[in-house]
């Protein structure tokens, strides 16, 4: 929920052409977003993972990592990358949550499929879950949407609807 502490992981990932273990702990003193997908070699997910990709630096050069997390094995993850075109510009980790613990312990596990529900989750430097939404399979997430919730989540002020980086916050006005 928002304003609990993001449950720690530690598991095998895809990230940087490698498999290596990672957990929620190597990314100390940033903000983290947490990208749940339901599957790879799907329809939807290669569209969100390469708009995440292509958006990846504007993310950390707001100080952010995306870390992308499905019930898929790190193995294929990596063949998935590989295989993909659209996906040759991935560079973040691609997290593998075979016993579906993860999902489940962010509360976005679809129970009957076994796999990870699309959500998202903002976690700040402190480990607080500030933003979470959950969609519907068939619908990919806007990383402009994303870009914007963290950067009004960074101002550590009101921000009003359809507010965008570099307006004047509710208290400024």
């Amino acid at each position: 929920m928002i304003g609990d502490k993001a449950p720690n992981f530690d598991a095998m990932a895809y990230a940087h052409g490698r498999i290596d273990k990672i957990g929620l702990n190597d990314y100390k003193g940033k903000w983290v977003i947490l990208v749940f997908y339901p599957e790879d070699f799907s329809y939807v997910c290669p569209t969100e993972i390469e708009e995440f990709a292509e958006d990846y630096p504007k993310f950390l050069d707001k100080g952010a990592e995306i870390v992308a997390i499905s019930s898929d094995s790190e193995y294929t993850h990596r063949a998935w990358v590989l295989n993909n075109p659209r996906l040759k510009h991935v560079t973040y980790a691609l997290v593998a949550d075979r016993s579906c613990e993860i999902a489940k312990s962010y509360g976005v596990l679809n129970e009957a499929k076994r796999e990870a529900r699309r959500a998202l989750v903002i976690v700040d430097p402190s480990r607080i879950i500030r933003y979470i939404v959950i969609s519907d399979e068939q619908i990919g997430r806007s990383t402009k949407e994303t870009y914007r919730v963290l950067a009004a989540l960074q101002t550590e002020q009101m921000c009003a609807a359809n507010w965008e980086p570099g307006q004047k916050t509710i208290k400024e006005k």
